[in-house]
């Protein structure tokens, strides 16, 4: 996990387009890519509650950010399993 999270502050996020208010800094840029959520919480749940369409992400279902049990790609309200049981291999 820790790689994921090392990588936007390695290759920090660029401005995009003309209309884009300014450069997102690093944990916004890891706040995009890879969401948390508690083990418990059901999937279809966080799902359901996507208000707007955005970019594929990670989603990790762990009790904490460090232990992480299972992962998810989210696109279109869809949940992808994940078979790696790492954040690169989930990547």
């Amino acid at each position: 996990m820790s790689a994921n999270l090392l990588l936007p502050h390695l290759l920090p996020p660029s401005a995009q387009g003309r209309n884009w208010p300014g450069k997102m800094s690093a944990s916004q840029a890891v706040d995009q890519l890879i969401r948390f959520q508690k083990v418990g919480t059901s999937v279809q749940q966080h799902l359901d509650s996507i208000t707007q369409s955005s970019q594929p992400y990670l989603l990790a279902l762990g009790s904490t950010k460090s232990s992480i049990h299972s992962y998810f790609v989210v696109i279109d309200k869809h949940a992808l399993p994940c078979k790696a049981t790492g954040s690169v291999g989930a990547f």
